[in-house]
């Protein structure tokens, strides 16, 4: 996600950080991202991180993500809430498809992609929130949260995967796929909740069934 500057500024403000990737299918954007981009490097001094930055014009849906497999230790997106936040049209704008389900699938589509670029144990952030059109209540959230879980399911990540801890009558922990995954030569019950996922976390579910 591009963002407008904001992020692109945490990423040159931050100490660690070497490569930025950003995607917005509208071209007449990218000089300003460029400038913005410029204007951070030269403040850059010679005792910090040296800093890439590649800039994509292409709808995120479309982009060709395999040159960065397992690469970023943070991906952050806001997505559009469906049309009721409307982005300069562009082809492969999210804000420009007409249909609710027809933004799920594109929005899918992305989630996915992404899945794949994110380090194991790293963080995906997606900022999102339920909304209402005409009156009637769209549930984003869940909807985000289906998407994630589809993905899980369709790569079989946790088949196999241990409770590694349970507390009678509070908790039971899962889903260490490096070191809990007992079809796994890495499994090792010992080191099982320690290892990580290129996944991101699903938000928690609770139950009052004990």
């Amino acid at each position: 996600s591009m963002g407008w500057g904001d992020r692109l500024a945490g990423f040159f403000a931050s100490q660690n950080t070497e490569l930025y990737v950003g995607v917005d299918p509208r071209k007449e954007n990218h000089p300003i991202y460029r400038e913005q981009a410029d204007y951070y490097n030269s403040l850059l001094t010679m005792f910090e991180t040296p800093k890439k930055v590649d800039f994509y014009c292409e709808a995120a849906e479309d982009f060709y993500y395999d040159g960065y497999d397992d690469t970023f230790d943070i991906i952050f997106t806001s997505p559009p809430y469906f049309n009721i936040e409307k982005y300069e049209s562009a082809e492969g704008q999210l804000t420009d498809i007409k249909s609710y389900e027809e933004f799920l699938k594109s929005y899918r589509t992305i989630l996915h992609k992404c899945c794949h670029i994110l380090k194991p144990g790293c963080f995906f952030v997606v900022v999102l929130a339920n909304f209402r059109v005409d009156g009637k209540l769209y549930d984003f959230c869940s909807d985000t949260k289906d998407i994630l879980k589809e993905q899980l399911s369709k790569e079989k990540k946790y088949d196999g995967v241990v409770f590694h801890r349970v507390i009678d009558g509070f908790m039971a922990q899962t889903g260490d796929v490096k070191y809990g995954n007992s079809s796994n030569n890495d499994y090792d019950l010992r080191r099982a909740g320690t290892g990580g996922s290129s996944m991101p976390d699903l938000p928690q579910e609770f139950s009052d069934m004990p």
